[in-house]
């Protein structure tokens, strides 16, 4: 999917993490343009919306996951970091 990325709920990191092209808006109305134009402009965004996909399959598997909660648990319960 493709990310429309509110500036002020500071998410630029996760999304960097991800490797997602997110697409900025700095209000609600910038947001309802910024969508309204990539809906008609659907065909500019396939590739993007393809490759946003794939890296969220990625990092959302579980095999993936696991691994925060593995390190979250060494940390807290074992004293590891």
């Amino acid at each position: 999917g493709l990310l429309l990325s509110a500036d002020w709920l500071n998410y630029s990191e996760r999304v960097k993490e991800f490797e997602f092209y997110a697409i900025p808006a700095s209000s609600i109305n910038e947001g309802v343009e910024r969508l309204e134009s990539v809906i008609a402009n659907m065909n500019n965004y396939y590739d993007l919306l393809e490759q946003n996909s794939e890296n969220g399959k990625m990092k959302l598997l579980w095999s993936e996951c696991i691994k925060d909660w593995i390190n979250l648990y060494n940390r807290i319960l074992c004293g590891v970091s």
